[in-house]
């Protein structure tokens, strides 16, 4: 989203080059921490208990065809 308001207000940013810098700097201290401690966790929990509900199939030591 950063980007794309770059690109489209490109004009803009040599009168507002602090306010461009302050919005990268809270987006670094804000937005990639919550990814890491917040969003990445509950996906990859997600991911476990779909895993642990819906098996796949080549889960199961009884369909091991390579012996």
């Amino acid at each position: 989203m950063m980007v794309w308001f770059t690109i489209i207000h490109h004009a803009l940013y040599p009168h507002f080059l602090i306010g461009y810098v302050g919005n990268w700097i809270k987006t670094f201290f804000v937005a990639v921490p919550i990814f890491f401690f917040v969003a990445k966790p509950l996906i990859f929990n997600m991911f476990d208990l779909l895993k642990a509900k819906y098996p796949l199939l080549d889960d199961f030591p009884e369909n091991d065809h390579t012996a």
